[in-house]
């Protein structure tokens, strides 16, 4: 006779929410690299842009590498007190989502520059609030979730995927840049 596999514990319903909300920030922080890896270059190449100028669209990523720089500040300096990587979130959450509205004013190819610009600082504020969610998840869960903090950081970066690349694609044949830029900002 074969026993069933016991659990080593349940899992609470804190727990769970906080399984669930990180799953939620991993996808939102996604969303925008994959709208900028994804639909912009196709946007761009619809509107008559060359090559050089799509490649040139590389440097929006610039943020995301170079996290490490100011990581050790974000980890170090809370902002606001006792709940310093969720007022992390927020802020960086907050001026993304802003730079995202601007970018709904901006045509991509006429004022590349500025669109370049704008959506480099998506990129910053979204590689700085990974590194707050990261920090977060770390404190909230330790090693007793890590498999389960993996688990919802696969899960919510697909979502952030599938969401900023293949969905606010569709949602720029039917309602244009602005559109798309403005389902950013409430992604």
């Amino acid at each position: 006779m074969v026993d069933a596999p016991v659990l080593p514990h349940r899992v609470s319903i804190e727990a769970t929410r906080g399984l669930a909300g990180l799953f939620i920030l991993y996808a939102v922080q996604t969303a925008p690299m994959h709208f900028f890896y994804v639909a912009l270059p196709i946007v761009l190449r619809d509107g008559g842009a060359s090559l050089s100028l799509i490649g040139a669209t590389a440097v929006i990523f610039l943020p995301w590498s170079l996290k490490i720089l100011w990581a050790s500040a974000v980890e170090r300096s809370p902002v606001g007190g006792r709940c310093a990587y969720r007022n992390w979130v927020l802020f960086t959450q907050g001026f993304a989502a802003m730079a995202c509205i601007a970018l709904a004013f901006v045509p991509p190819i006429e004022a590349f520059k500025t669109m370049v610009i704008l959506a480099t600082l998506v990129a910053m504020f979204c590689a700085t609030q990974d590194v707050a969610v990261d920090g977060w998840a770390s404190a909230a869960f330790g090693q007793r979730r890590s498999a389960s903090g993996g688990t919802m950081l696969g899960a919510g970066c697909a979502a952030g995927a599938v969401s900023g690349g293949a969905v606010l694609l569709v949602l720029y044949g039917t309602g244009g840049w602005p559109a798309m830029c403005f389902a950013l900002a409430v992604i």
